[in-house]
């Protein structure tokens, strides 16, 4: 990534490993990604597309789900989701709005938890609960 005036040099990935003991390539490219996205955004003016996704840990998505008592219908929507969706979100270590097989499956999951478009985004939202 080029050094923009006004925008902050990112780390060499190959010093990640010493900057963050335990990381491993998938969250050194994530950084990288979102390093990438960041900037694109503040060099396009930061336009509302242009802003990086942010993802939301399962945890967080749980609790805000049982917070409105929707959890364990949730669970059984889940459940009932082809096997791919099910291992999908078994192994994800966070949810991202722009991801294929959620996105797919989006209207899905929202309709069957009878929210609206705003409550679903409201547990969707990146950051912790």
């Amino acid at each position: 990534m080029t050094d923009f005036e006004g925008l902050p040099v990112p780390v060499d990935e190959s010093r990640l490993g010493e900057l963050v003991p335990g990381i491993n390539q998938a969250a050194i490219a994530r950084v990288t990604e979102l390093e990438d996205q960041l900037a694109k955004a503040m060099i396009n003016g930061g336009q509302p597309d242009d802003i990086p996704v942010a993802g939301v840990t399962k945890l967080t998505i749980k609790r805000r789900l049982d917070s409105i008592g929707k959890w364990e219908r949730f669970k059984a929507i889940l459940a009932q989701a082809p096997e791919t969706v099910q291992d999908e979100w078994m192994l994800a270590q966070e949810i991202r709005s722009d991801d294929p097989i959620f996105a797919a499956n989006r209207e899905t999951f929202r309709t069957a938890l009878g929210m609206t478009n705003a409550e679903f985004d409201a547990v969707l939202k990146g950051g912790e609960a």
